[in-house]
């Protein structure tokens, strides 16, 4: 590519055949861009902000341009691996959204290290030759810089590699100028004094001049051959940075030592006014032309960064980069002319600033690099809209992100802050080092805790290959099967996930959860269509799309329901299905870590059941409001009797959510008979007369068979479970010939009797920041919580929001409890805000068995509709009336009054029953507890028989919650997770 050839690309990844150069070039660039007058008048500050003596500020100012340039050297490494601007590759680390945090700091750095050097250039060529002013020297400068953006990268490394001869040589000659000039003090090595600020000031100066290189040095190495290597780039780049800056800053302190007043003026001084000195200062204001174009040119990158993660399908080039640069040359212009006056004194603040914000970037991006992906990125997933496999946040970045910047505030020693800790320290600044200390390892630590790989598995492995058992659905079910399956090397499985990994801090820190149900990533999203008794509302149906299912976005409660359910089962014709029978199987999989009865709990198998580690306060007071209507506290909801209130059982290991994968699947990866397959829909089923032969699937845009030896189970849930039969033509025939889908095999009850807890929520205000919630009275609570959780597993994400909750007999009720609540101890006035600002607490109050049916169907775009049919009977509706009136009572209890809450839900003006029904059919909605949609039975409209064998098949079995007949009276993974055990056990008795 020719140097006056315009650069084509902008932020895309550059192609293997389109790179050019070798490690030299990045030595010339990073040596010439750094002999300029900002990088003197930088090393100038030893003297005149900390008067500190010629050697002490010397090794200062060596010690921190070493340091500081081991830290770039290691990003420019980055350039020839991975080809893309460092921004981008930011989002890495950061998310896809996450990043722009970073590059907005990064593009107001740009702008300030841009502005910042239009003044000196401008103000030097003013000053060696009047005629020119300060404005028309900044122009001039700014004008140089910008063409060598529009013209881009090959340009700049061209000016830089002549500066690098040219500017070294008038360096070497100014040495020589300086030290025999006739103005030298003879006391020079005995001005000034050693003080632990200044030189730990200048430390800092000259470390952080080299770490402010840091968010685009990898720019100008992108375009390199990825045969450089990486210990080559950081060599060239390391020698490069250092030397250019660290000569450059000594002769700006043995000017600034040498000559008390304006630096330009004693640099002109001390190398003897004349041509010398204006070629000097000439070449110099050309260093700052130079840097001033990389400064653009990384700015303007930054910025299309921002601008393509808003307009994700926008693909940026030439003319896109020279409207961006236009823009930013202006704003810079406005800002270097307006603050020249104060120049100095602005400077001084600014690279000060600087530290707060740039050290726990650099700490995260290097961490993760080296130590957590070992320099290996899924480059296209940076442009992807959702973020691929680094999704939209990564949280444990952005957190150590802001942990970073605050932890350095009490070490600040500037001029217009001095932290406590820093006064404790004699008002040292060694805030850049906390900063560095504290992240690096925090971010590790946290990285390595949620970081979750998987096998990467080809497509042409999958097609190449048949499997004795494939199941659909890594959930709750699915993954129990696996396991068990997998257990005979002999047997080889195939655990197929329509979503992805379960790599993110979201879905494994208990807080997390409410994050997820909206997310685009890790939900499926479903809606119902409209409810005709809810005021034709359409209900959000949030299923986990990832690995574990919805139990690895649910709320965590280990809830199994009452042994009535089972045994009303049985009744109904599903033989060994009765409480007896299915005991065992809860227990099988159970590690009971609570102590509690060993007739109802197992103790050895891989799910932990746990107490939530550190539950709110408000959920003891929930308990104790009960207690004074009769409702008593149950410590076991999943022994004799579920009656009672208390804190329910959680699927957590030291803190942590487990989801069924994490408990049954991530711990036998090493299987070799065991493949896992993530991001892979299954689109039908093939099959005839009875047999299931294969599958056919949509992966990473292709689309293919895969083989089955033996059996196809279906563990997709409620939703899908049911509509990939549909799609296979297995279902009602008079409905899949209206979808326009050839019935294959006319099953009647595919899709129908869908039941679901409806709930209605109770909800109090107050402004006690006590509760959860987001406030500024909250700060004091939500700051610290990620070393809480972290050190000690303890503080505000620890919670699932509902720690406690119970089951309650209303006036409608018989033998059993029938309603149960879910006590939130934190504000909820929406049910789909994902944040509420302000504090409160909630009961959700659902109809624990509701006698309203619905259904699912497919249409003919082959999409599912999810019918609730709510409220269809009347007892729905008064049972739940009761329930939320009992919830009420409840918030009514002395207990509360210290919060002095006001009801908002349903609020004071709802008192009749005309009332509360308008108030259910505006504000009821579900708890997320799906079943029954291919139910078991011996009943014409039976999906499955008591075996889990779809009706008329040989070798296809359905396990999950869609086989449940009725609705269990609480929460549904606990019983999928036996359903799971139930099939696994059928299908090994079967061999």
């Amino acid at each position: 590519m020719s140097i006056t050839t315009m650069e084509s690309s902008t932020i895309q990844a550059i192609p293997e055949n389109q790179r050019h150069g070798n490690a030299r070039d990045l030595f010339t660039i990073w040596f010439g861009s750094n002999i300029m007058l900002l990088t003197m008048f930088t090393g100038s500050l030893a003297v005149t902000v900390f008067n500190l003596s010629f050697f002490s500020a010397l090794m200062a100012l060596i010690l921190g341009n070493l340091v500081g340039a081991i830290f770039v050297a290691l990003h420019s490494a980055q350039g020839p691996q991975l080809a893309v601007p460092q921004m981008i590759q930011t989002r890495g680390q950061f998310g896809f959204y996450g990043a722009l945090l970073v590059v907005g700091v990064v593009v107001i750095m740009y702008l300030g290290f841009y502005a910042s050097n239009l003044v000196v250039g401008g103000e030097a060529l003013h000053t060696i030759y009047q005629p020119i002013s300060k404005v028309q020297g900044i122009t001039i400068i700014a004008i140089g810089s910008l063409i060598a953006v529009i013209f881009g990268y090959k340009l700049i490394h061209k000016y830089t590699q002549i500066l690098a001869v040219l500017s070294g040589l008038m360096l070497l000659a100014a040495f020589i100028r300086v030290f025999s000039s006739q103005y030298f003090p003879q006391d020079f090595f005995q001005l000034g004094t050693f003080s632990s600020i200044g030189f730990m000031g200048t430390l800092s100066i000259a470390a952080l001049w080299q770490l402010a290189y840091a968010p685009y040095v990898s720019d100008y190495s992108r375009y390199l051959p990825k045969a450089t290597g990486a210990k080559t780039a950081f060599w060239a780049s390391y020698w490069g940075c250092s030397l250019g800056s660290l000569i450059s800053m000594i002769l700006g302190l043995t000017v600034a030592r040498a000559y008390s007043g304006d630096f330009i003026q004693g640099l002109i001084h001390l190398t003897g006014s004349g041509l010398f000195s204006t070629a000097l200062i000439i070449v110099f204001s050309l260093g700052i032309a130079a840097t001033n174009s990389m400064n653009l040119y990384c700015g303007t990158l930054s910025s299309i960064t921002i601008l393509q993660t808003i307009f994700h399908r926008w693909s940026p080039r030439v003319l896109a980069r020279t409207i961006v640069a236009l823009s930013l040359f202006s704003v810079a212009m406005f800002l270097s002319v307006s603050s020249s006056e104060s120049f100095v004194e602005s400077y001084v603040n600014f690279i000060l600033l600087l530290m707060c914000v740039l050290i726990p970037w650099t700490a995260i991006n290097l961490i993760d690099y080296y130590f957590i992906h070992h320099t290996e990125y899924d480059v296209p997933s940076f442009f992807k809209p959702d973020g691929g496999i680094y999704g939209y946040f990564n949280w444990p970045a952005l957190i150590c992100y802001v942990i970073g910047i605050l932890i350095q505030i009490p070490f600040l020693s500037t001029p217009l802050y001095v932290g406590p800790l820093a006064k404790l320290l004699g008002e040292v600044d060694i805030s850049w080092a906390v900063g560095l200390l504290v992240v690096s390892p925090l971010y590790y630590v946290v990285a390595m805790l949620y970081k979750r790989t998987l096998p990467e598995i080809d497509n042409q492995q999958l097609q190449q290959h048949s499997y004795d058992y494939v199941i659909v659905g890594a959930g709750s079910a699915g993954s129990v099967i696996a396991n068990r399956l997998s257990e005979d090397p002999n047997t080889r499985v195939c655990l197929i996930e329509a979503g992805a990994a379960d790599n993110s801090p979201r879905i494994q820190i208990p807080a997390g959860t409410i994050t997820l149900y909206k997310s685009k990533k890790y939900s499926w999203n479903f809606f119902s269509t409209p409810q005709k008794r809810l005021n034709n509302r359409q209900i959000h149906a949030p299923r986990g799309k990832m690995v574990g299912g919805s139990s690895s976005m649910n709320s965590m409660i280990y809830i199994r329901g009452n042994a009535s359910d089972y045994d009303n089962w049985e009744a109904k014709g599903c033989v060994g299905w009765g409480w007896k029978e299915v005991l065992p199987f809860f227990k099988r999989s159970e590690k009971n870590v609570i102590q509690q009865d060993l007739a109802f709990h197992g103790v050895e198998g891989e799910l932990f059941v746990d107490h939530p580690k550190d539950p709110n306060p408000l959920s003891k007071l929930f308990i104790q409001a009960a207690a004074l209507l009769n409702l008593k506290e149950n410590q076991d909801f999943n022994a004799a009797s579920s009656e009672g209130v208390g804190i329910y059982d959680v699927t957590q290991r030291d803190g942590q959510r487990l989801s069924s994968f994490k408990a049954f699947v991530q711990p036998i990866l090493t299987r070799s008979n065991l493949t896992v397959v993530t991001e892979c829909e299954v689109e039908r089923i093939h099959h005839s007369e009875g047999q299931v032969h294969s599958i056919h699937v949509q992966r990473q845009g292709q689309n293919f068979d895969i083989r089955i030896n033996k059996e196809l189970i279906l563990s997709a849930g409620a939703f899908v479970s049911p509509l990939l039969l549909m799609k296979s033509g297995i279902g009602p025939k008079s409905e899949l010939e209206q979808a326009g889908i050839e019935c294959k095999v006319d099953l009647p009850g595919v899709g129908k009797n869908l039941q679901e807890h409806i709930d209605g929520l109770v909800t109090v205000r107050t402004n006690s920041s006590k509760t959860l919630g987001f406030s500024v009275g909250a700060l004091a609570s939500i700051l610290p919580a990620p070393f809480q959780y972290v050190l000690k597993r303890k503080g505000w994400l620890t919670t699932n929001y509902v720690e406690a909750g119970g089951f309650a007999k209303t006036p409608l009720a018989t033998d059993l409890p029938d309603v149960q609540f879910h006590f939130v101890p934190g504000y909820r006035s929406h049910r789909g805000r994902l944040f509420e600002w302000g504090h409160g607490y909630a009961i959700h109050t659902c109809v624990l068995r509701p006698k309203s049916i619905g259904e699912i169907r497919v249409n003919a775009q082959k999409q599912i509709e999810i019918d609730y049919n709510f409220l269809e009977k009347e007892q729905d509706m008064q049972v739940l009336i009761e329930g939320i009136k009992l919830a009420q009572r409840i918030l009514k209890q002395d207990v509360f009054k210290a919060f002095n809450g006001r009801e908002i839900l349903p609020g004071p003006d709802v008192k009749t029953d005309a009332d509360y029904q308008a108030y259910v059919r505006e504000y009821a909605a579900t708890v997320f507890h799906p079943v029954g949609t291919c139910k078991m039975g011996i009943d014409a409209m039976s999906v499955v028989d008591p075996k889990l064998k779809v009706v008329g098949f040989n070798n296809l079995r359905i396990a999950d919650a869609s086989i449940m007949p009725d609705l269990v009276s609480g929460n549904t993974n606990a019983p999928c997770i036996m359903i799971g055990e139930r099939a696994a056990d059928f299908i090994l008795q079967q061999q």
